[in-house]
């Protein structure tokens, strides 16, 4: 049973339970904004309360319910289950098709904190912080757009940063990269191998790599050093590919976010 069949079915809840049920279901596209305690609160329920009810529902803990439910809003706002066919036939509104990609994006996000390796952000940071020289890869819709961004921010951060966006456009150039510099791969999915392959060629130089991606293994791994990958996984064919966008884009963020941190506290040390 889907966890919303699950909290429609209120007979095995206590009072409390019913409460804590239909304030998710009424507000479901706010709690994921809520931590905890701001929603233990705003029900003045205790927090071991809400644990126990997460618990009868399966989950570990509130931010897997959480990510389960952003999952399926995703699927219900998508027309799956209960298919009305209004994104197929083409006849949704501006508010349906907004709502909709509202709901890919929220998934994506969730999906992504959930598993964030937060000990890898902090040493991907840290690495990227020794260097001052950055060559930015994107690969792909998804990888191009990270990219993108990572190498706005970090010129604003006095970092000397270079944006590739093809490897076919730039082909070989690699081989003129500095020594004492770094290559950043933005890359949601390798599955023609192009970026692999320039990768290898990065690492016989003995130049640090450092992979941001999506959920799916590729060969590139084998030559990172360092690597970050979101786990929101895009529907082949999907028509809205906004959500491994905002996956990738979140990743950079959280790094350069910690990357902000760092270069302030070696400012003060000085």
């Amino acid at each position: 049973m889907l966890l919303i069949e699950k909290m429609k079915h209120k007979e095995d809840f206590t009072a409390l339970e019913r409460q804590i049920s239909e304030y998710i279901l009424e507000h479901r596209n706010e709690i994921f904004e809520l931590s905890l305690a701001e929603f233990s609160k705003r029900l003045y329920v205790s927090k071991a309360t809400m644990i126990r009810y997460f618990k009868k529902l399966g989950f570990a803990s509130y931010r897997e319910l959480c990510v389960e439910l952003a999952k399926e809003l995703s699927l219900y706002e998508n027309g799956v289950p209960g298919d009305s066919g209004t994104a197929e036939s083409g006849n949704e509104s501006a508010e349906e098709i907004a709502k909709r990609i509202q709901m890919v994006n929220t998934t994506a996000l969730a999906i992504s904190y959930e598993y964030l390796g937060f000990r890898d952000v902090e040493e991907i940071a840290d690495i990227i912080r020794q260097y001052s020289r950055i060559y930015i890869y994107g690969y792909g819709e998804a990888g191009i757009s990270a990219a993108r961004i990572m190498n706005a921010k970090l010129i604003a951060m006095g970092k000397d940063t270079t944006l590739i966006r093809t490897s076919e456009q730039h082909a070989g150039r690699y081989r003129s990269f500095d020594r004492k510099s770094i290559v950043i791969f933005c890359v949601y999915n390798d599955a023609e191998g192009k970026a692999a392959a320039m990768a290898k060629d990065i690492h016989s130089m003995s130049l640090p790599v450092l992979l941001i991606s999506g959920p799916f293994p590729s060969e590139i791994d084998r030559y990172a050093y360092r690597s970050l990958r979101t786990m929101y996984t895009e529907e082949e064919g999907a028509d809205v590919t906004s959500g491994s966008v905002s996956a990738m884009e979140y990743l950079g963020n959280v790094i350069l976010e910690v990357l902000k941190r760092k270069l302030k506290q070696q400012l003060i040390l000085k």
